[in-house]
């Protein structure tokens, strides 16, 4: 979430639309303590682990991954991660880069994280799909990109644009690193390929994170690549020793392997589909101002303002009604060349009226809007 700007109050917003997060009402809370009490049952220091994770729970992220993305991977090409971030550093230090590049707009958090680690990231420039092939710099080792949901645009890549912007990347000997967050919960249009299993994991790896398909509590995350990169990458880890706990791995291999995890995205996929949905209907009134774009997948829209509805002026309206709403421009590079538009996430909200109820909610503000048609 981008910080604060300078002027808002610190107290905590009535109304959070800031994308990424997910309410917990359904929360299997009861499989949650089941396969807690059963990870217990490992004896500490008894298991014959890899640093690359418990067995167990990289053949269940296998199986996982194959079911949901058709991502076509086996156990010994997954290695257990402390995280996306992590993961990122790890394939980095693999590869000692000193440069990864990252899409334009994105998550300001993710490049804050790698700086902090002595990583440059140069931006990847990005279109109404995603990223762009030919903006690739050359310097980089490693670019993220989602090309099934672009964060926070929504931009879906075609195949076409797949297949090029992995040509791109082995012209330049760059390291495609798909991050799918969130294409567990697509809306509508086809499920395209992922760029590991189109490139048979030949210059794409795929990252990942527990933390969306269950909590952030659950602070795992997960490499796909080669073989041999995962090798490389599980004897970094050896010898940094810094693998997840075991402890965890083994409740998230039981939430897995006893089909929590498939049920949890089930109900959470029903109900965002039917928040999406809400969301949309409480915005549509708004097109005389307003369009609404980027839900196909994922727990959030982009709102695109007309250009006599500055983001900025809306946000300060807003926030002294205790709504926190982003302005697109909150996740560039460079803010002034971003689309005139707000982030809406409805993944976290209890009751989506609130967006539209007039008055208080984002669409009472920009229906009062005086508007030249």
């Amino acid at each position: 979430m981008p910080a604060p700007r300078h002027g808002e109050p610190d107290t905590p917003p009535q109304l959070d639309l800031s994308p990424g997060r997910l309410s917990t009402e359904q929360f299997p809370r009861q499989a949650w303590r089941a396969a807690w009490r059963r990870a217990a049952h490992h004896t500490p220091g008894m298991d014959s682990q890899s640093p690359a994770g418990v067995p167990e729970l990289r053949a269940a992220l296998a199986a996982h991954l194959n079911w949901s993305l058709g991502l076509g991977c086996t156990a010994d090409q997954i290695v257990v991660t402390g995280g996306v971030g992590h993961g990122l550093q790890l394939l980095a230090r693999a590869h000692a880069a000193a440069h990864v590049a990252l899409e334009d707009p994105g998550r300001p958090a993710l490049a804050h994280a790698l700086q902090a680690h002595g990583l440059h990231t140069p931006a990847v420039a990005t279109d109404t799909e995603g990223m762009l092939p030919e903006s690739l710099p050359p310097t980089a080792a490693l670019a993220v990109v989602t090309p099934g949901h672009q964060f926070p645009t929504g931009g879906l890549l075609s195949l076409p644009r797949r297949r090029a912007l992995l040509h791109a990347a082995r012209r330049h000997g760059v390291l495609l690193v798909e991050d799918t967050a969130g294409a567990e919960f697509r809306h509508a249009g086809p499920q395209l390929p992922p760029l590991a299993r189109l490139a048979r994991m030949d210059g794409a790896a795929h990252i990942g994170t527990l933390a969306t398909l269950m909590t952030p509590a659950l602070d795992l995350g997960y490499l796909v690549t080669s073989t041999a990169l995962a090798a490389r990458v599980t004897d970094l880890l050896d010898r940094l020793g810094t693998t997840p706990s075991p402890l965890a791995q083994h409740a998230a291999a039981d939430l897995l392997t006893t089909g929590a995890v498939r049920r949890h995205l089930a109900r959470t996929r029903h109900l965002l589909t039917a928040k999406r949905q809400q969301t949309i209907n409480a915005l549509t009134p708004l097109s005389h101002c307003s369009r609404i774009s980027g839900t196909h997948t994922g727990w959030h829209a982009v709102l695109e303002l007309h250009p006599d509805i500055p983001a900025r002026a809306v946000q300060d309206r807003l926030t002294p009604h205790g709504i926190q709403v982003p302005a697109l421009a909150d996740y560039y590079r460079t803010p002034a060349t971003a689309p005139n538009a707000l982030v809406i996430g409805y993944g976290g909200l209890g009751a989506v009226s609130r967006i539209s109820r007039r008055g208080s909610g984002v669409g009472g503000r920009l229906a009062a809007w005086d508007v030249e048609t």
